[in-house]
């Protein structure tokens, strides 16, 4: 008997930072162009150039969008409109994604902390998914259903507010080594391989695997070689995963967003969101690209996998090696 294909999540995190000098007199376009379209000296490697690959090889994404910028009265909405008429012309779908670092900049958000969601009351972090949700409507995206926390910063309460929004699943929960720090909903819950209801919500954890002994990595392009994402795809459809979800970000493909200089193409992450993209096109009887509109939390949950999955060393320490040739190729 065949198996069903494996649900695969491919997010791209949607977001901007001002950045820039004089981005208020520029509507933030310096900053647009750098971290929404990815614009270098080399090419544009941002969001069109990521949803010309997505559909040459006939994949779909979510695409997470940061759109409390628009509150800025410096910024406006006509930015976002553009970003997710992009989208949503392109065929691909457009949900809910927040960062509190815009706070200082809107007026009817200036009482709440620009810190991590994870830090801020209950009721706060529910004005944010309010603003951020009428704004996405306002842009002509439709009403969200998933939400994903700005650095994965969420705790229950974040799930919490995110139910009394509105919204059906969360994508925020992270069990990745490094990430666990402003993730307190790894710390809260144990660890979560599949989608499970929790506070009210359809938690999607981020995807992982044990890349040494007793240290996880998460699915992220920038983050894992393509041959540590092939593996770690192959064995939960081996192991008969449900779901399976990968992170990445409109800026991934650039380097030295911060550094005050030009930035700079990141060609072998660039590389590895194409290899992944041909091989699941290839591999579409076992692994088939998904998104949250029209899905019920039904369609995805089921019983949890009681194994994690593994990496290997081998394909470790080519990651190390490929990092490192990355820092000046």
């Amino acid at each position: 008997m065949s198996r069903s294909p494996l649900k695969v999540f491919l997010t791209i995190d949607t977001e901007v930072y001002p950045i820039s000098p004089g981005w208020k007199e520029s509507a933030l376009q310096q900053d647009i162009q750098r971290d929404i379209y990815g614009s270098v000296e080399s090419g544009e490697f941002g969001l069109r150039y990521q949803i010309r690959l997505l559909n040459s090889y006939g994949l779909q994404a979510v695409f997470f969008v940061e759109p409390l910028f628009a509150s800025s009265p410096s910024v406006g909405m006509e930015p976002l409109r553009t970003i997710v008429s992009e989208i949503r012309n392109s065929g691909h779908d457009v949900q809910l994604h927040l960062h509190p670092e815009w706070t200082p900049y809107i007026p009817t958000l200036s009482h709440i902390r620009p810190v991590p969601m994870a830090n801020l009351k209950g009721d706060e972090q529910l004005d944010l998914f309010r603003v951020g949700i009428s704004n996405l409507q306002a842009a002509g995206a439709g009403t969200p259903c998933a939400f994903r926390a700005g650095d994965f910063s969420a705790n229950l309460d974040t799930l919490k507010a995110a139910s009394e929004a509105g919204i059906t699943f969360d994508s925020s929960y992270n069990y990745d080594s490094n990430a666990r720090t402003t993730c307190k909903l790894a710390g809260a819950i144990r660890p979560l391989l599949q989608p499970e209801r929790i506070a009210g919500i359809c938690e999607m954890p981020m995807s992982f695997f044990e890349d040494r002994p007793s240290h996880f990595r998460h699915a992220q392009v920038c983050a894992a070689s393509f041959r540590e994402l092939r593996a770690a795809l192959e064995q939960a459809f081996d192991d008969g995963w449900g779901t399976f979800v990968i992170l990445s970000h409109s800026f991934e493909f650039i380097r030295g967003r911060r550094s005050g200089r030009a930035p700079s193409q990141r060609r072998i992450v660039r590389r590895r969101f194409e290899d992944l993209c041909r091989f699941l096109s290839e591999n579409s009887a076992r692994f088939q690209t998904c998104v949250f509109r029209g899905l019920e939390p039904s369609d995805v949950q089921a019983e949890q996998p009681t194994d994690m999955l593994k990496g290997g060393i081998v394909r470790t320490l080519f990651r190390y090696a490929e990092q490192a040739a990355g820092r000046i190729w």
